[in-house]
């Protein structure tokens, strides 16, 4: 190891710093899986003026989408938005050529949402924050096709 390097804590390092840590390991992510084409996917519930009311972020690369945010205002919950952002991204990542998508929630967000729509879990991490639990999801598109 060379003496001249040293690891340094640095909570508030700059976007430049994080953004080079991230990008080399997607680099060699993609040079090891010879895919170097990922897809995003973002999603907006927005009102005329342009206020963003709610979204879904995902990126879709190695024959997978990863759903990483879906968030709605608490004015338009349970209206039938969530259902066509997951839809609506469903639809582009199967475009793309996912065979299918995952995700990340928590008890206190949306597992029984996800449920509804075809997830099942695949990983849990309990007490975790204390008094919840953390879940992996994901569902195969072919299923939903009948293949």
């Amino acid at each position: 190891m060379n003496e001249n390097l040293h690891i340094v804590s640095e909570p508030k390092a700059s976007d430049q710093d994080v953004a080079l840590v991230k990008n080399a390991l997607y680099a060699f992510n993609m040079d090891v899986a010879a895919d170097r084409n990922p897809h995003p996917i973002n999603l907006f519930v927005r009102d005329d003026s342009g206020v963003i009311y709610g979204g879904l972020l995902a990126n879709c690369w190695g024959q997978w989408c990863h759903i990483d945010f879906l968030w709605l205002s608490e004015v338009i919950r349970h209206q039938g938005f969530g259902t066509t952002l997951l839809a609506q991204a469903e639809a582009a990542a199967i475009a793309f050529g996912c065979r299918g998508a995952y995700l990340e929630t928590f008890t206190f967000q949306a597992r029984p949402f996800y449920e509804r729509h075809g997830y099942k879990l695949v990983g849990e991490i309990t007490d975790f924050p204390p008094g919840h639990s953390f879940y992996w999801m994901s569902k195969l598109f072919a299923e939903q096709r009948g293949s």
